[in-house]
């Protein structure tokens, strides 16, 4: 499954995106929207 991750802080954004690669998830991130 691929997921849209919008954030505008960096820190949380490449968190987020690390913690759902790890559980599988396809990651695309965006800094704004």
């Amino acid at each position: 499954m691929r997921i849209l991750v919008v954030e505008d802080n960096r820190d949380i954004l490449a968190n987020l995106a690390d913690y759902l690669s790890l559980k599988g998830y396809t990651v695309d991130c965006a800094q704004d929207g």
